[in-house]
């Protein structure tokens, strides 16, 4: 048992870490992490990117329902079932659990374990429950301006990329 005790101790002192700090760090991060909502941001970021995984779905598939499409009903089924896969790569390719974890290595890579008291003891203040308040009334709204912006912005180049290439089949049609 002593050696046991002995070379876990060698292994702290040669890594450079104290053994009992990470147990102590983790459950600062994971408070910190609920204090300020994180989890529930990431889960407003998943709704957001789900949103827009919808919009660009339905803009994909108009030409292929205009006049009712002259489809099948098994290629409607087919469409929907690649739809669903669609959304699921979009949506679901952000696990939450270890975005937070992930997160909370980086955040607290450079933070001694006083800072972080100090961070803790902001957001466990009525002035930090605001702080944390706002950002989660601001997120969905900044998300969804950003998102509209980058959806004109897409559509406006998507144009632009196919007014290129008809002329340039054009021009390739009148050399034949």
């Amino acid at each position: 048992m002593k050696i046991v005790a002995f070379v876990l101790l060698v292994v702290c002192a040669v890594s450079g870490a104290n053994c009992a700090e990470p147990t102590l760090r983790d459950r600062k991060i994971e408070e910190l992490v609920r204090l300020t909502g994180l989890a529930d941001m990431l889960e407003q970021s998943r709704n957001a990117s789900r949103e827009q995984a919808s919009s660009f779905v339905a803009e994909m598939l108009k030409p292929v329902f205009k006049d009712g499409g002259g489809i099948t009903d098994e290629q409607r089924a087919q469409l929907l079932k690649a739809t669903d896969k669609f959304m699921a790569a979009c949506v679901d390719s952000m696990n939450i659990q270890s975005a937070v974890a992930l997160w909370g290595r980086l955040y607290a890579a450079d933070l001694s374990d006083h800072d972080l008291d100090g961070i803790l003891k902001y957001y466990r203040s009525d002035l930090g429950r605001k702080d944390v308040a706002a950002t989660q009334a601001a997120m969905p709204k900044w998300q969804a301006q950003l998102i509209e912006q980058k959806t004109k912005d897409m559509q406006a180049a998507a144009q632009s990329f196919a007014d290129e290439v008809r002329a340039i089949a054009t021009v390739r049609k009148q050399v034949k």
